[in-house]
């Protein structure tokens, strides 16, 4: 655009007498060349952050989740690139969520499955009549058959609510069945369980399977990191409208991290 507006801006002066019709002829050129720059301008302003979103999509298609652009540019831009950032968010959480799934899935299978291992070799070694532990190993079964319920049913959590049935359970009777579920596992690692009942406790409205999957896994953990003649402590109480169950061991605890 520059050498034919040059061309003109040359040819007028030798062409043109008047003084005047040079400085008309210099000032359209001069709107023209500024007219230019000013589209380079916006051109520069739209596409610049375009880039950016061409290389963000590029990052999370080849699988980085983290990938974001900056909100900048015209309205409609920014609407872009905010819709963008909230897919991406979205899938990183989708991403992050089915880590967690496969992890607190892992942890949950690993108990049952230890209780029943440690009540069948017991059975085996002839340590114990298999028939002692007959009704364990079969709420140990259901236990597995509940999980295996719940994987279904995260499959269907997007699409409906998936609740969980909160029926009156007695807290204590709750307590000493996951007691006795790793009891055999504690006592082959010489660990003792020590459980208290403080005071008076009715009936606990809870989803009961679940909340047993969580003492379940308590104990198991206890049990698995205290060291030969520990001692792990389990204590129920009720104070006013609270219900409280604690799992103390004698092992080395938790990190302060």
């Amino acid at each position: 655009l520059a050498l034919p507006l040059t061309s003109v801006l040359v040819g007028g002066v030798i062409m043109l007498e008047s003084a005047k019709d040079v400085g008309v002829l210099a000032i359209i050129v001069a709107a023209s060349l500024s007219a230019v720059f000013g589209a380079w301008l916006i051109a520069r302003r739209v596409l610049a952050p375009l880039r950016e979103l061409g290389g963000a999509a590029h990052r999370l298609a080849t699988g980085d989740l983290a990938a974001r652009v900056h909100e900048q540019g015209p309205r409609d831009l920014r609407r872009l690139q905010r819709s963008f950032n909230q897919m991406a968010g979205e899938l990183e959480l989708v991403d992050d969520t089915r880590t967690q799934l496969l992890t607190w899935a892992g942890h949950d299978l690993r108990t049952p499955v230890a209780s029943l291992r440690a009540m069948i070799e017991a059975s085996q070694d002839g340590v114990v009549d298999a028939t002692h532990y007959l009704d364990t190993m079969h709420e140990r079964v259901m236990v597995l058959s509940s999980l295996v319920d719940d994987f279904f049913e995260a499959a269907r959590i997007e699409v409906e609510d998936v609740g969980a049935a909160i029926v009156p359970t007695d807290a204590v009777q709750m307590a000493e069945e996951c007691i006795h579920a790793v009891r055999l596992q504690a006592e082959r690692t010489g660990v003792r369980i020590v459980f208290r009942q403080q005071g008076r406790i009715p009936p606990l409205m809870c989803a009961e399977q679940k909340i047993k999957r969580v003492i379940g896994n308590l104990l198991s953990n206890a049990v698995r990191h205290t060291p030969e003649a520990g001692t792990v402590t389990v204590v129920v109480e009720c104070a006013g409208p609270e219900f409280t169950l604690s799992v103390a061991d004698t092992g080395p605890g938790l990190s302060a991290q």
